[in-house]
């Protein structure tokens, strides 16, 4: 998902999936001149142990996120979201 200067990715936590990604991103930044302020980017992980989410955030030298997350401001979370209106 993209908006302006935000963006969310989704791979597989696999270390290729998370090289490939940082591959890509290289491209990118190198293709349009512009460069990814990693420092303000985070890593949301689901189902992957603390010792796996930091070696993904290492890699893509980004903090690891905490649940609920803002996108646009609106909250995100990983709870699944029931018939009525879920407030964070």
């Amino acid at each position: 998902m993209q908006y302006a200067d935000d963006t969310v990715l989704i791979v597989d936590g696999d270390p290729d999936s998370i090289r490939n990604l940082k591959f890509l991103l290289y491209c990118f930044e190198w293709m349009s001149g512009l460069k990814i302020n990693y420092h303000k980017s985070e890593l949301f992980t689901f189902g992957m142990d603390e010792a796996d989410q930091q070696v993904a955030a290492n890699m893509l030298n980004c903090n690891i996120g905490k649940m609920p997350m803002k996108y646009l401001g609106f909250p995100i979370s990983s709870r699944k979201v029931g018939a009525g209106l879920e407030i964070l």
